[in-house]
C-alpha cells in the first residue's frame, strides 16, 4: 500500500509498492481531500463540500512524449454530485465544467469554459428540461455568445412512459 507523504517524484505518494522507481508516470489519482502536491486550483469554495471522504478529488495524467502531468480537480456538493471540474489542457490553458442539479438530482445545466494560450475563450452551455415524471423532455445547447440557444433534442412519451418519438435539432 502507498501512503500520502512527501515524495521525491512530486506525486505526494511513497514509492513502496511494486514496481518501484518507475521511469515515467502516466496517471496519479488522489482521494479524500484536496491536499496533494501541485493542486493549483485550490480547495472547495463555500458552495462546494469539503466532505469528500471516499471520492476521487484529483488526478494527474501524463502526456505522451513529455514528462508533463496535467492536473484535474473535481469538486462536489453535499450530496456527492460533481458541481465543478477544473483541469489543465495540453494547449497551456484550462477547462472548467460546472453542473447544476434539481432537488432530486437530475442534471439541469452544464457549462464548459475552455481557454488556451493565443485563442479567445470559448463557452459551451447545455440545458435540460424534464417532465413531471422526471423524464428528459428536451436538451438545448449554446456555443459562445453569438448564437441563440438551439434545441438539440426533444423526447415525446406515450401514456405508459415509454419513448414514443425523438426529434432532433429544432424538431426535425
Amino acid at each position: 500500500w502507498e501512503n500520502r507523504s512527501g515524495s521525491q517524484d512530486g506525486t505526494g505518494y511513497t514509492s513502496r509498492s511494486f514496481p518501484a522507481n518507475l521511469s515515467k508516470l502516466l496517471t496519479v489519482n488522489y482521494y479524500d481531500d484536496y491536499n496533494f502536491p501541485g493542486n493549483i486550483f485550490g480547495h472547495p469554495s463555500s458552495e462546494q463540500s469539503s466532505s469528500v471522504s471516499g471520492l476521487p478529488t484529483g488526478s494527474k495524467a501524463g502526456l505522451l512524449n513529455s514528462s508533463e502531468l496535467l492536473l484535474s480537480v473535481t469538486y462536489y456538493d453535499s450530496e456527492g454530485r460533481t458541481v465543478k471540474l477544473k483541469s489543465q489542457n495540453h494547449l497551456s490553458g484550462t477547462d472548467e465544467v460546472s453542473n447544476s442539479y434539481t432537488f432530486i438530482g437530475a442534471l439541469t445545466a452544464t457549462t464548459r469554459k475552455h481557454s488556451s494560450s493565443g485563442v479567445s475563450d470559448l463557452t459551451i452551455s447545455q440545458r435540460y428540461e424534464y417532465d413531471h415524471a422526471g423524464r428528459r423532455k428536451s436538451s438545448f445547447i449554446k456555443i459562445g455568445n453569438q448564437q441563440p440557444e438551439v434545441e438539440v433534442s426533444r423526447f415525446v412519451y406515450n401514456e405508459l412512459g415509454q419513448l414514443k418519438q425523438k426529434k432532433l435539432h429544432n424538431g426535425l
